[in-house]
C-alpha cells in the first residue's frame, strides 16, 4: 500500500510538471503562431513549440498511465481492509440482487467514463496535457475500486443491495478470484438482462434461481453468493442448481 502510494504521488508529480510545462509552452506556441503572414514571423520557431507542447503532454499521459496503475493498487488495499457493510439478502434474493448489482455496477461504470470523457472535451486542446494526466489516474482509482470491491465481497452495488460473494470456504474471495470475477464480468453483461425475468420469475416462487445462470461470472471465479439470516451465514452454492 505504501509503495503503490508513494508511486502513484511521484507519478501524479511529474505528470503535474509536465502540465504545467505544457501551458506555459502551448501559451508561447498561440502568440508566436498570431502572428502569422507578419513580418518577422517565424515558422521554425512555432513549429518547435508545438512540438514541445506534444512532448509535454505525452509525458503527462505517461505519468498519468502509471499514476492510474498505483491507485488502482491503492484503492484495492484499502477495499480488502475495509469490512462489507449494508444490509444482506436472504433466501431467493440473493442470485437476483446478484444479477441486478452486475447491471448498477455496469451502469456506474459507463456512467464515471463518460463523466472524464466529457471532462476531457470539456477541457479542450489548451489543456490536453491536464486531461491526458488526470484521465487515467481517475481510471485506475475506479478500476482499483471495483477490483477491491470484489475482492473483498461486494463491489459498491453489491453491498448497497445487500449482496456478498465468498469462497467456497466461506472468505472473501481475495485479490486473485476478485480480479477474475472482474475481468469474466464484461462478457455476461449481455447475456445479463435476456435472464432477468427468469431469474425475476424464481424469485417471485420463491425459487432461487442458480447462480451459474443468475451471474456466471462469479460460479467461474468459483465464488458463491452469501446471504445472512438470524441462524448465521446462509451459502448459496455457485455450483449447484437450486429447485
Amino acid at each position: 500500500l505504501v509503495a503503490a502510494a508513494l508511486a502513484s504521488s511521484a507519478a501524479l508529480a511529474a505528470g503535474g510538471v509536465a502540465v504545467a510545462r505544457h501551458e506555459a509552452t502551448r501559451v508561447r506556441y498561440e502568440r508566436a503562431s498570431a502572428r502569422l503572414g507578419e513580418p518577422g514571423y517565424d515558422a521554425a520557431r512555432s513549429d518547435a513549440l508545438y512540438a514541445r507542447a506534444l512532448d509535454h503532454r505525452r509525458w503527462a499521459a505517461r505519468a498519468g498511465w502509471l499514476a492510474g496503475i498505483g491507485l488502482a493498487f491503492v484503492v484495492l488495499a484499502i477495499g480488502l481492509r475495509r469490512a462489507p457493510g449494508g444490509s444482506p439478502a436472504s433466501g431467493p434474493d440473493a442470485p437476483a440482487r446478484a444479477l441486478l448489482s452486475a447491471l448498477v455496477d455496469a451502469g456506474l461504470l459507463l456512467g464515471c467514463l463518460l463523466a472524464i470523457e466529457l471532462g476531457r472535451e470539456a477541457l479542450g486542446a489548451p489543456h490536453a496535457a491536464l486531461a491526458a494526466l488526470v484521465g487515467p489516474a481517475l481510471g485506475g482509482a475506479l478500476v482499483g475500486g471495483l477490483w477491491g470491491g470484489m475482492a473483498a465481497g461486494g463491489t459498491p452495488a453489491a453491498r448497497l443491495l445487500g449482496v456478498r460473494v465468498c469462497d467456497r470456504d466461506g472468505r472473501a474471495p481475495g485479490a486473485r478470484r476478485g480480479l477474475l470475477a472482474l475481468l469474466l464480468w464484461p462478457f455476461v453483461l449481455p447475456w445479463t438482462p435476456l435472464v432477468a425475468p427468469w431469474v425475476a420469475w424464481r424469485r417471485a416462487r420463491g425459487r432461487p434461481a442458480p447462480l451459474g445462470a443468475a451471474a456466471p461470472h462469479l460460479r467461474w471465479a468459483g465464488l458463491r453468493v452469501v446471504a445472512r439470516g438470524r441462524a448465521g451465514p446462509i451459502r448459496l452454492d455457485a455450483g449447484r442448481d437450486a429447485g
